[in-house]
């Protein structure tokens, strides 16, 4: 199952939703339905190729704007014949901005679907995009999926440091609750945090260590990935790698018995394809859509993540 921050999946269209024009054939972006399949296309082989050969069950996507969007990605890519099922809704994000969940019918059942929402001003009634919360049925064993786009550290630190803590205070509530009822759950938390992993929040949620993750619920799944040599993680920030992109287990998925995480970690979907030269610091990084206003024709600027489900 993968993660994967698919870099602004806009609708070329202005829809009643989504007011924003910047992302139409006029807007500053001149983005078009013609780009718009370019993207969808790509993104498609890098889901197929992050999977390595393996059928990929699961797939958490992060800034896609509306179902629409998701229909192109599913229905005219190499997508198609695989037979995804989308699980979506418009957020309140101001800009109009989801995640979403793709899921294959034939390797998995969604028996339950329930969206956490992010209020991240209560005087005036701001929200982030909603946490997406799933519940399947894989194999003989049942698996909670949350899929997460925080808000990001735009604007002054404190007030981008509240948003977070409010979304991560909805996590921890949405954690608890389902705890107090299934306290054996199976539980994948994945997304984009907007914070790396030595970020204070995450210590009040998981623990990179697995004795202490039993109390605290969850393991932050370390990347597999070689830290000398690029990509070493899945996002590149003014020549510095930074993994932003997080997934974090419960401590009995990584147990062996019936469904657990092989390998014991996350691995950066790196392929070729979605890396270019860096220009401007050296080495490589994501081959993304956009720099700025100007169109690169890149896939995302995030590597998509994943993790290999066994049972």
């Amino acid at each position: 199952m993968l993660a994967y921050n698919a870099e602004n999946l806009f609708d070329p269209r202005v829809d009643s939703v989504n007011r924003d024009t910047a992302f139409t054939p006029s807007g500053s972006y001149h983005w078009t339905t013609k780009r718009l399949q370019a993207k969808a296309i790509g993104l498609s082989k890098a889901i197929i190729n992050a999977g390595h050969g393996l059928p990929v069950a699961l797939i958490g996507l992060a800034e896609v704007e509306n179902r629409r969007v998701l229909e192109v990605l599913r229905d005219r890519t190499p997508l198609r014949r695989l037979g995804y099922r989308i699980v979506h809704r418009d957020s309140p994000d101001p800009r109009g901005i989801d995640v979403a969940l793709l899921y294959r019918p034939d390797l998995t059942t969604l028996l339950h679907s329930a969206w956490i929402p992010v209020l991240t001003d209560s005087a005036a009634q701001l929200y982030s995009r909603d946490m997406l919360a799933c519940t399947f049925a894989i194999g003989h064993d049942t698996l909670w999926v949350v899929q997460c786009h925080w808000p990001s550290k735009r604007g002054s630190g404190a007030l981008s440091d509240t948003r977070r803590l409010a979304a991560l205070h909805q996590l921890r509530h949405y954690l608890d609750s389902l705890r107090s009822l299934q306290p054996l759950a199976k539980i994948l938390v994945m997304g984009d945090f907007n914070d790396e992993s030595n970020s204070s929040l995450f210590t009040q949620i998981a623990s990179k260590q697995l004795n202490t993750a039993i109390q605290q619920g969850l393991l932050y799944l370390l990347p597999r990935v070689a830290e000398d040599k690029e990509p070493s993680a899945g996002y590149k920030y003014h020549g510095r790698w930074e993994q932003i992109d997080h997934m974090f287990a419960s401590p009995n998925l990584l147990s062996r018995k019936g469904l657990h995480i092989s390998g014991g970690g996350f691995y950066l979907g790196g392929h070729p394809s979605l890396l270019e030269e860096d220009w401007a610091y050296g080495g490589i990084r994501p081959l993304r859509t956009y720099q700025g206003p100007r169109y690169y024709g890149g896939v995302s600027d995030h590597l998509p993540i994943g993790v290999v489900l066994a049972w």
